[in-house]
């Protein structure tokens, strides 16, 4: 399970930073190079931050925010990302309006290109944000919300999980 959440992290960073042309351009012009068609310009690896909003701390060793932030630590191994390239923002409540706007704010300012917020609670704050920044890419865990462009949702299958449990 957390090598199938790790994949799934990554191929979302890969897609979504890298840029996809889905206009069905010719492949030899470079991602994010055109006006239309939807793509995000591509990010040097080293210049790629990560943000990620966690509802309680991955550090108490169990549960959700836990098993997601392996998740976490799978993609930046396989892509290689330093650990100052990963942003998170720990015990953030999805029903503190404030400290979900501002963890978000924060993100952004620090640079990140890509945001994984991982609580249903974020899910609105999450798409009003992604309209005030359409050069970075938010992805929300659970949601079924999305734009089209930079606002994209994820969401395993839940037999999965109850069949775990």
């Amino acid at each position: 399970m957390k090598k199938i959440l790790a994949f799934l992290l990554a191929a979302v960073m890969l897609f979504a930073v890298a840029g996809c042309s889905q206009d069905g351009s010719d492949s030899k012009t470079p991602a994010g190079s055109q006006a239309s068609g939807g793509a995000m310009p591509a990010v040097a690896k080293d210049d790629l931050k990560v943000g990620v909003i966690h509802i309680t701390d991955p550090a108490e060793g169990s549960g959700y925010t836990y098993t997601h932030d392996l998740g976490i630590q799978g993609m930046q191994k396989n892509l290689g990302l330093e650990d100052g390239q990963i942003i998170r923002k720990i015990n953030i409540k999805d029903t503190d309006a404030n400290a979900i706007t501002t963890a978000l704010e924060e993100c952004v300012e620090e640079g990140c290109q890509i945001i994984f917020a991982t609580s249903w609670g974020y899910m609105d704050y999450v798409g009003q944000m992604a309209a005030e920044y359409p050069e970075v890419i938010f992805c929300h865990g659970t949601g079924y919300q999305s734009n089209g462009s930079n606002f994209t949702n994820y969401f395993g299958k839940i037999n999965q999980a109850r069949y775990l449990s």
